[in-house]
């Protein structure tokens, strides 16, 4: 099955199998560099210039406005929502996040377990080149 963002956009009636899956696997490109730790200002130089200028220009920008970003108080988020109720702020304010980890998730290669036919159907789309 060859499914885009654009068919599903331009096609609206698209109706996607309730089966299909996409694998998506990541490796680490630095074993020196920890994505979630290591600051821009001190990427290797093997990641520095796998990145290139603008893209780690680009970065610090955003890491610049993210450092001094300040996040509403409960009273000024909620001016910033106001016609809305008391009741259904209040209820907004309750609501825990959901993260459905069956569709979300992070793991080491060694955790995915997979059903035989899923594996063949992984291995398939791999030799698809997906």
């Amino acid at each position: 099955m060859e499914l885009s963002p654009e068919d599903v956009r331009k096609d609206k009636g698209k109706i996607i199998p309730n089966d299909f899956v996409i694998y998506l696997q990541f490796e680490d490109f630095c074993q020196v560099c920890n994505p979630h730790k290591t600051e821009i200002s001190d990427l290797c130089p093997v990641c520095v210039k796998e990145l290139g200028p603008d893209i780690i220009c680009s970065w610090e920008c955003v890491k610049a406005i993210t450092d001094v970003h300040t996040f509403p108080s409960l009273e000024q988020g909620r001016k910033l929502l106001s016609g809305v109720s008391d009741e259904r702020y209040n209820e907004l304010l309750k609501r825990e996040l959901k993260f459905n980890t069956d569709y979300y998730r992070i793991v080491d290669p060694t955790q995915l377990e997979l059903e035989p036919d899923e594996e063949e159907k992984k291995q398939e789309m791999f030799e698809m080149g997906f």
